[in-house]
């Protein structure tokens, strides 16, 4: 039944976040043509009558920026697609998110992404970089905790929580391409990488496991007293770890975590009714069908 339930979610937001992206047209009927005849380009008129001829490939990027972050194009100036969070794309640009990092006072060095003292691969996961440094969806006081980052990406959020002060992270990814790339990012931010020690893996809960390589959140921080802070964007595994090992989930001060119900055909409410007795929870962005919640421990060093 839950699993019906989540099928279900997901299409209604699909249906809806479209909605809401025709809208932001002053024709849409004719934005919607473009989607169903597969036209190469398009002039487009927004509601403020600006107007540009955008590519089909940058159109469907425009809807997934509404489908996923809730950014939405407001109108076309000086060349570019303004959105609603500030920053801008290109109409006919092969890379919108590189766009918009780019307006956010990102530079783009040869094979590398740097803004200050902070730099990345260009082969990194961009959209990661985006919401994890330009909308700030992780952001906790981490200052002298150990933060354990399952799901840890091209290595993006591990930086962060070490430019934000953390005392120690420990990052985790399965992926061996994405550990391969967030070692190398690594390599390029020296300073803030000497506080972070990087496992190839799965976190799991605890029981026999048929994964090699594979660690219990217990074992992580096994020898670690002081403050903890748990992030997690593991597609799924938040409902394995919260679910089957919630006496080592308890250990952790704050959580922090994208949730991806569907997934694993379960429902997002099992996650808030078995943290809301030990933890303040705050959705800090999304809906029933995935989304970041920030949890901090009652009585605790949230």
């Amino acid at each position: 039944m839950e699993g019906i339930l989540q099928r279900a979610l997901k299409y209604i937001k699909i249906v809806s976040s479209f909605i809401f992206f025709l809208r932001c047209f002053k024709r849409p009927l004719y934005v919607l043509a473009a989607f169903a005849t597969y036209r190469p380009s398009l002039k487009v008129c927004f509601r403020d009558d600006s107007n540009t001829t955008v590519s089909r490939q940058v159109l469907f990027h425009l809807f997934l920026l509404v489908y996923f972050f809730q950014v939405f194009p407001l109108s076309s100036r000086d060349g570019l697609i303004l959105l609603s969070d500030g920053s801008s794309v290109s109409p006919a640009g092969a890379k919108p998110l590189l766009d918009m990092l780019v307006s956010k006072g990102w530079q783009v060095e040869q094979d590398t992404l740097r803004k200050g003292n902070l730099r990345f691969l260009l082969a990194s996961d961009l959209p990661a970089i985006y919401e994890v440094f330009e909308r700030k969806v992780y952001y906790v006081d981490v200052r002298g905790s150990t933060v354990v980052d399952v799901g840890a990406g091209t290595g993006d959020s591990c930086l962060y929580f070490a430019m934000l002060g953390a005392h120690k992270v420990i990052g985790v990814e399965p992926d061996p391409s994405r550990f391969a790339l967030a070692k190398r990012n690594l390599s390029l931010n020296p300073e803030l990488a000497s506080r972070i020690e990087l496992k190839m893996g799965y976190v799991r809960s605890p029981g026999p496991s048929t994964v090699n390589e594979s660690f219990t959140l217990s074992q992580l921080v096994a020898s670690i007293s002081h403050r903890l802070v748990l992030k997690m964007d593991c597609e799924g595994c938040e409902f394995d770890l919260i679910l089957s090992d919630y006496e080592s989930i308890k250990r952790f001060d704050v959580l922090v975590f994208e949730y991806h119900p569907n997934m694993v055909y379960k429902s997002f409410n099992r996650l808030l009714e078995r943290l809301k007795y030990d933890y303040q929870i705050n959705i800090v962005t999304g809906d029933a069908m995935i989304g970041v919640v920030k949890c901090i421990r009652k009585g605790g060093r949230g």
